[in-house]
Formats: structure tokens, sequence, C-alpha cells
């Protein structure tokens, strides 16, 4: 049985790989208040991809039997805080980035920093919306201003 990513928060985590279905689709996206610019440039939708997508790796660990588990991170909003600030800052230069994630564009950094924020939605919603606030705001000219409702 495949789960769908909106059960998977139901579902008692760790389980086996094979019983999650986290391939990406760009509606899995939170809505975003990003410039047509960075929106239209041809970095930005595998961008959000590959943030999507590094989430979830990023959950995979191995079981006592040897089998690819997810695990459910916990995240702390300062850890979250924290990437997003990473991301924005440092992705350019980060020892620990492969290289071909290394030297890419706001394009890029706002999709993968959306894609990894939609992902963490499905376990964190409202910690997610809240980082995307600050991504938004890290990434300065690149958006317009998003209205922030209490």
């Amino acid at each position: 049985m495949t789960l769908q990513l909106t059960q998977a928060v139901v579902h008692g985590l760790p389980f086996a790989v094979a019983d999650l279905d986290y391939s990406y689709a760009p509606r899995f996206l939170l809505s975003a208040p990003f410039k047509r610019s960075i929106v239209e440039h041809t970095d930005f939708a595998p961008a959000c991809e590959e943030g999507f997508t590094c989430y979830f790796q990023g959950l995979m660990r191995e079981d006592e039997q040897g089998r690819e588990v997810f695990i459910k991170q916990g995240y702390t909003w300062n850890e979250v805080v924290a990437l997003v600030v990473e991301w924005v800052e440092g992705f350019a230069n980060l020892p620990r980035m492969p290289l071909r994630l290394r030297g890419m564009s706001l394009a890029w950094i706002a999709g993968f920093g959306l894609g990894w924020l939609s992902a963490l939605a499905v376990f964190r919603p409202d910690d997610a919306r809240r980082a995307l606030v600050v991504l938004t705001v890290l990434l300065g000219s690149g958006v317009r201003p998003v209205a922030i409702k209490g």
C-alpha cells in the first residue's frame, strides 16, 4: 500500500520507505509571494522539486534490520529558521553542499526553500508557513510584501 502525503501524518513513524510515496508534484507547494521573474526562471521549478525531495531524503534512516525507514524529523523552530538563513546567506559557499548546488541563482534558492518548506508542511504546516515568511523577507527584493495574519 502506498500512502499519500496527506495520510503520512496520521500514521505512526517510522515506517518502511516503500510505504510512503513522497513523489514531488507542484500541487504540494505552499503558496508563495515570489515575483514572476523568480517563478518563471528556469532554475525555479527544478529547485522546488530538489528541495521537496531533499527534505524527505533527510528523513531516511536504516533500522535495526538494515531496511530504510522514514523517521519523523523533529526540527525545532530555531533549527528551521537557521536552515532558512543558511540557505539564503551561505548557500553558495557551504562546504557540505554538493558541487552541483553551489553558486545557484536567487530563483534556485527561493525554489529550494519553497520545496523544502512545503515538504515540512506535511508534518508541521504552521511552522512551514511561518518559515516561508522568513525566507521571503531574507530574499528581500526577490519577493512582494507579504501580509501576515496573526
